[in-house]
């Protein structure tokens, strides 16, 4: 990171934040590689079903997400901080106690959720024109997700079981997304993936509750539930706030619709959040390290430090925010098939704002680092509040389209709302120069691989678009000299030796 340039703290091995490092770096392992199984496997899904069958995907997905964020109340969150402060007392029986007395609360929602599902299932079904034994069987997924899942997970982060935590969750990444293929495959009916959801997730409650016990031993109840619950609930509107940015879009298209159309907004939105993972991936790393950096040099180095991250956010993500408005039409037909072609507009659009955006993500999580979680939550308000509004405005008229401009508008609105706060605690600039380059040399990009693509288009050749899209770039970055000694030298840095003379080789090729 460009920040080791001018410090460089000494950390003692033995320390707690170097265990809290090894675990982080097990859950970015985790992460990254369920990611890719997912991505890989919703490709091949989009493929074995129609449009209109991924918009029942997407309706699923909601009530799913839906359960999970009703029935456990919260709990997870203080699952897994109590776990942690009992075992580090050393009162092990205390910390299983946590567990199973949320258990009582979660268990019991989610078990009423299912209930609930299960008998409106042929109404619904009926609704949506597909199988009752659709939304039956999604009850007994809402029983262990909404019920289960999220509680023995947190359980073993607590007890920063974090290696137990990643096998099972690779293992079961793994074998949830290979069964619903095999399935898919087999069968070819929808029903038979949401048989698969049942199955694997019936499995991953199994191991992780065999991983808990050995951790936390049997049932007790003797942790007070009134204190869990004091915790908890005041997380509840923000978790409701944050499941409501993730899903307006979606949810205000299903009256006004086709399933086909919801279906390819939902493919298009998941080929987006494949792009968006990079730049998030950015903030997370971002937040500790910023946090590091505040507490040796205070405000003044958090606000350097933010100038130059902002700096590296341009030169990596807006090229590829752009690179994917160019390709949309390619991309999605290579990803999740020509029958979602439709989808590039709407994917042309969450882009371009993205595009427009980026420089949030040198921010990361700042309102946490500077103790502003009210503020944190009040933003993501007004947020959902204004997209919620342009969704309900635009999408009647304009469909798919009108959805992703409301969620274009959601990044631009939670962006000036962002900075218009912050600069109230610190003094924000970003590298603006940077952008700017970045930019006109992205703008370059995509209008020669528009050329390409009005010469010769078809979507095999989404490989050949982006190689000549990347060397314009870099060619774009050279002529404007946005590229300095001091960046070839970070670059040097970060990658170490192993990596020098590739980046030696790249830095004459971008300095004039």
């Amino acid at each position: 990171m460009p920040f080791s340039l001018s410090w460089s703290p000494v950390m003692d091995e033995r320390t707690p934040a170097v265990r809290v490092a090894s675990g982080v770096s097990y859950l970015w392992i985790q992460t990254l590689t369920t990611t890719l199984v997912q991505v890989l496997a919703f490709a091949l899904i989009a493929r074995l079903i129609s449009t209109s069958q991924m918009g029942v995907l997407a309706i699923l997905s909601m009530v799913l997400g839906l359960a999970q964020l009703i029935a456990p109340v919260a709990l997870p969150s203080a699952i897994a901080r109590f776990v942690a402060e009992e075992l580090a007392q050393g009162r092990r029986q205390s910390a299983a106690a946590v567990l199973y007395q949320s258990n009582k609360i979660s268990v019991t929602l989610s078990a009423i959720l299912a209930a609930a599902c299960f008998l409106l299932a042929s109404p619904v079904a009926t609704t949506f024109s597909t199988e009752p034994i659709v939304f039956q069987l999604l009850a007994v997924d809402v029983f262990l997700t909404a019920g289960l899942i999220q509680t023995l997970a947190n359980a073993l982060v607590g007890a920063q079981r974090f290696r137990d935590y990643v096998i099972v969750t690779l293992a079961y990444t793994v074998f949830r997304q290979t069964l619903i293929v095999a399935t898919l495959v087999a069968f070819r009916d929808f029903s038979w993936l949401v048989r698969a959801w049942v199955v694997s997730d019936l499995l991953y409650v199994l191991m992780m509750a065999i991983f808990v016990f050995r951790v936390l031993g049997p049932p007790t109840f003797e942790f007070s539930l009134r204190r869990l619950l004091r915790f908890s609930i005041p997380l509840l509107p923000g978790n409701s706030i944050s499941f409501a940015y993730g899903w307006f879009d979606r949810a205000v298209l299903i009256p006004y619709t086709s399933l086909a159309e919801l279906g390819v907004y939902n493919a298009t939105l998941t080929a987006f959040d494949v792009l968006s993972a990079v730049p998030s991936r950015i903030a997370t790393v971002l937040y500790p390290t910023y946090a590091e950096i505040q507490s040796v040099r205070g405000k003044a180095g958090l606000e350097d430090a933010i100038r130059v991250a902002s700096r590296y956010v341009s030169f990596i993500s807006i090229p590829l925010a752009l690179g994917l408005f160019a390709t949309a039409k390619p991309a999605l037909a290579l990803f999740v098939g020509e029958p979602y072609e439709h989808g590039s507009t709407a994917l042309q659009i969450i882009t371009l704002f993205l595009a427009l955006t980026l420089l949030s993500k040198a921010l990361g999580s700042i309102f946490l680092l500077l103790g502003k979680t009210a503020t944190a939550s009040i933003t993501t308000a007004a947020t959902v509040a204004a997209s919620l509004f342009t969704a309900l405005l635009l999408t009647p008229i304009y469909g798919i389209n009108g959805a992703a401009a409301s969620r274009g508008v959601a990044m631009l609105t939670s962006f000036a709302l962002t900075l218009a706060l912050v600069r109230r605690e610190i003094k924000l600039s970003f590298d603006l120069e940077a952008f700017w380059k970045s930019f006109a040399a992205s703008i370059g990009m995509a209008i020669a691989v528009w050329v390409a693509q009005y010469a010769a288009y078809s979507r095999l050749l989404l490989p050949a678009y982006v190689m000549i899209g990347g060397c314009t770039y870099l060619a774009g970055l050279r002529l404007l000299k946005a590229i300095h000694p001091a960046d070839v030298q970070l670059a040097k840095q970060f990658l170490g030796k192993r990596y020098e003379w590739p980046v030696n080789l790249l830095g004459k090729l971008l300095q004039s």
